[in-house]
């Protein structure tokens, strides 16, 4: 396997490779290209071939080979912890992406987006051509905050945005490895604005405040779910929305808020809760602390009198009373 380490580049031919041995070199190729998954390729597969190389913070791979079917696994997310986007382009030869509930069937001159963050499959029957771009997830959400909601959305290559993306993004891979580094980058804001475009097809939200409002309505409806985990930090919150924990911040900052004074407030007025309900009886302040929330006793019955004035055991008295 010839590569170029200063780069981050690398060429791959199984051709080179005695037959018996080509599908697991296949396989050793992709991981590297990409991320963990398990490959599974057809009898007989004999033909792969792979480049990879970076420009600027993409990833850009063209690969040809015979029937190749990748799962992304739960567990490999979990090992790796990737955090990225990955658009695929086919050639000639349809293929299927498989994401939460959706199948995907994407035709050639069309394009499909998984998210590495999540459980995918990636199925190509037959021998085909495919143009992949690898998008830090952090940088699309900081130009498309909603991308989240159009994951393995369907595309089509009769749709005038869509063409325009994929022809884009054809000739960016012909010419990028030519441009500077500052060009590059410039280019690059223009693939993404393109993608966003493609995606919402034209109707990308005109307003900033829009989108943020969005945003706080998912970020606390996460918060709603999960506050009763101690274990959830604001940074959880923020990577399940697939955008920046510091451009959360930014969102309930422009309301006056901060994400982790909502969290704790949610989970103090759970104690409240808690504290007052009938079947309370033997539980420990330590243990209504723990269900509402907190991971430390101490911290919560600091913020509690901070809060409220008086101590849990005070409250306690209080609503006897």
């Amino acid at each position: 396997m010839d590569s170029a380490q200063s780069l981050g580049s690398f060429s791959v031919d199984v051709a080179d490779r005695p037959v018996a041995s080509r599908p697991g070199y296949w396989a050793q190729a992709l991981q590297r290209g990409y991320y963990n998954f398990d490959v599974n390729t057809a009898p007989g597969f004999a033909e792969g071939r792979f480049d990879v190389f970076n420009i600027g913070s993409l990833r850009i791979g063209k690969l040809e080979s015979d029937a190749t079917r990748v799962h992304r696994r739960p567990a490999h997310v979990r090992d790796d912890g990737d955090n990225s986007f990955v658009v695929q382009i086919p050639g000639s030869t349809p293929l299927c992406l498989t994401q939460g509930r959706n199948t995907r069937v994407v035709a050639p001159g069309a394009y499909g987006l998984v998210a590495a963050a999540d459980e995918y499959i990636y199925e190509q029957h037959g021998k085909s051509s495919v143009v992949t771009l690898k998008i830090p997830a952090p940088m699309l959400a900081a130009r498309f905050p909603m991308v989240g909601d159009y994951i393995n959305a369907p595309t089509s290559a009769e749709d005038a945005t869509s063409r325009l993306f994929v022809d884009f993004v054809h000739s960016f891979c012909r010419h990028a490895p030519l441009i500077d580094s500052s060009s590059a980058e410039t280019l690059i804001q223009h693939l993404l604005e393109l993608l966003a475009l493609s995606l919402t097809g034209g109707r990308e939200q005109a307003s900033g405040s829009a989108v943020h409002a969005a945003l706080r309505r998912q970020a606390l409806t996460l918060l709603e779910r999960q506050f009763r985990s101690p274990d959830l930090r604001i940074a959880d919150v923020a990577r399940q929305m697939r955008v920046s924990e510091r451009y959360l911040q930014k969102i309930f900052a422009a309301v006056d808020q901060s994400p982790a004074a909502v969290l704790r407030e949610r989970r103090l007025a759970e104690a409240q809760r808690l504290l007052v309900r009938p079947a309370q009886g033997g539980l420990s302040i330590t243990q209504i602390a723990y269900d509402a929330g907190f991971a430390d006793s101490s911290y919560f019955c600091r913020a509690f009198k901070k809060d409220l004035g008086m101590s849990p055991s005070d409250f306690i008295r209080l609503a006897k009373n």
